[in-house]
């Protein structure tokens, strides 16, 4: 089943309310959880400034489709890659009404601060994530977790959980000591 409104289909650009994807809206819930102010206290990543630069300007251009994030979608399941700054994080999903066929898997790696902020942003997030049933394999600054064989509404959760953490911890790297 699709996971965007019959409407949509025609646009060139997709709002969040046309997207019917029971594994995005429970992501996007905790992306936009309340209290979610994305790091106002810390400066945002410019890569148009950067490549302008370190490349004497215009190499890639802050629009570059090479800098922007996607996702797949359909009614139960859920694809995202999606880019903050110089950290990648990956989400796949299937949710739908058999749980044994139910999983979510999550990657996390890099970020823009020092090696050590990095690597203790990916201890944080490990240990949340195992704290919410997901098993966890990282190393350095990247990790993969990995859910499987649950309701839908443990999905649901699971997936807002991975949201909030998104939503709070894109600049953690650089203010960890």
């Amino acid at each position: 089943a699709d996971g965007l409104a019959r409407e949509s289909h025609r646009k060139k650009q997709i709002a969040v309310n046309d997207v019917k994807s029971f594994p995005f809206i429970a992501l996007w819930e905790g992306l936009t959880c309340p209290g979610a102010t994305w790091s106002q206290h810390v400066t945002h990543f410019d890569w148009d400034v950067f490549d302008r630069a370190a490349t004497g300007g215009g190499i890639i251009s802050f629009d570059s489709q090479s800098l922007a994030s996607y996702a797949l979608v359909s009614e139960d399941y859920l694809n995202i890659g999606i880019r903050f700054g110089y950290h990648f994080t990956v989400v796949d999903a299937l949710c739908g009404f058999e749980e044994r066929d139910n999983y979510i898997s999550f990657r996390f790696e890099g970020g823009g601060a020092d090696f050590e902020k990095r690597c203790l942003r990916v201890l944080f997030l490990a240990q949340v994530l195992q704290n919410h049933h997901f098993e966890v394999v990282s190393k350095q600054d990247w990790l993969t977790a990995r859910a499987e064989k649950f309701s839908r509404e443990e999905a649901r959760d699971r997936l807002e959980i991975i949201g909030r953490l998104l939503a709070f911890t894109p600049f953690l790297d650089m203010t960890l000591d």
